[in-house]
């Protein structure tokens, strides 16, 4: 069975590449990735790894405070695009599938938003690793951000 994010269409297959093709995947032209829950069982799975207790205490610790705020909004999936091995045997690059160099995304607008205290974040349901992509962070950046905007 494909993901629950996936169920938009039941033609994605997790474990044939040869299906993960644009035309077949949740967002337009394979998109940034976004897909917003399609059911109630994929609903109640996001609050429950947001409500994690591990995850929970790393946000108060880093928040400083005990009382924090946890928003739903939609899944991040994105396709491999190294190193796939398709069913026939052979392992492909699929650089078509990479999120253009150009697209920065934020989930808080330094310009109209630089006085509000925010904090995301992204739990890998795989492992990864350093070149496995999908997230790149700038370090110590949370101390410039007000002044950057």
């Amino acid at each position: 069975q494909h993901p629950s994010g996936l169920r938009a269409n039941p033609n994605i297959k997790r474990d044939d590449p040869s299906t993960w093709q644009d035309e077949n995947w949740p967002s337009p032209g394979g998109g940034h990735g976004f897909v917003s829950p399609t059911d109630n069982y994929s609903v109640k799975q996001m609050w429950k790894n947001r409500q994690n207790p591990e995850l929970v205490a790393a946000f108060q610790h880093i928040l400083g405070q005990n009382d924090i705020r946890v928003s739903l909004d939609r899944w991040g999936i994105l396709r491999p695009t190294q190193n796939i091995k398709f069913k026939d045997g052979t392992v492909r690059d699929k650089e078509e599938w990479k999120t253009a160099v150009s697209w920065l995304h934020w989930d808080q607008n330094p310009w109209s938003e630089s006085h509000i205290r925010k904090v995301q974040g992204m739990v890998a349901l795989t492992d990864h690793t350093y070149t496995s992509g999908g997230f790149c962070c700038v370090p110590k950046f949370h101390r410039q951000f007000q002044e950057w905007g």
